[in-house]
């Protein structure tokens, strides 16, 4: 289970990287080709969605209501929408941090990336951090949220060292572990 976690886990961060290099290399993003920025979509009536649609014609109308959707009342701003190899990606700011959500061409939601400081990481998760790493601390967290999991990618230092840990079913795995200067 933990290896099949694991190469999980390795498969989305290389499908991300993947997506972004390709994603800064294409000619066509959007009409424009180039980021398109659009008003947040927390509250999308259905007129202005599809007055956003008609705007934008070569964006996916699937991948724009499942958003919507998705994200339905949340504090959303920043939206930038582009095309990459084999669906589209959403980033954005939430309650002032950056996220960006992937969906297939077929508007299916893959996964969710939310960049957390200390304060939004959830509880149970920070204790765990805390309590097997008491001298360090934290500088970063990813939560990646799929449709049935979500994965913790947690960037901790002392004075000693830099960790990467990843967090899943209440099992800490160390994935990267750096010696600082002396």
């Amino acid at each position: 289970m933990k290896k099949i976690l694991f190469y999980l886990i390795c498969f989305i961060l290389l499908f991300l990287l993947a997506n972004r290099v390709m994603a800064q290399s294409e000619t066509s993003f959007v009409s424009s080709g180039t980021f398109i920025n659009m008003a947040p979509t927390a509250e999308l009536s259905k007129g202005a969605m599809q007055s956003k649609a008609t705007e934008l014609e070569s964006l996916n109308r699937k991948v724009m209501k499942q958003f919507a959707l998705r994200f339905n009342g949340r504090n959303i701003r920043e939206e930038q929408w582009s095309y990459v190899s084999g669906g589209v990606e959403v980033t954005f700011i939430e309650n002032n941090l950056p996220e960006m959500a992937s969906f297939d061409d077929n508007g299916k939601w893959l996964f969710t990336i939310s960049y957390l400081d200390e304060k939004q990481v959830p509880p149970k998760v920070r204790e765990q951090i805390k309590s097997s790493f008491r001298s360090y601390r934290i500088f970063g967290v990813e939560a990646i949220a799929g449709p049935n999991t979500t994965v913790f990618l947690a960037h901790i230092q002392n004075a000693k060292s830099w960790k990467t840990l990843r967090i899943h079913n209440d099992n800490i795995v160390i994935e990267q572990d750096l010696a600082k200067a002396q």
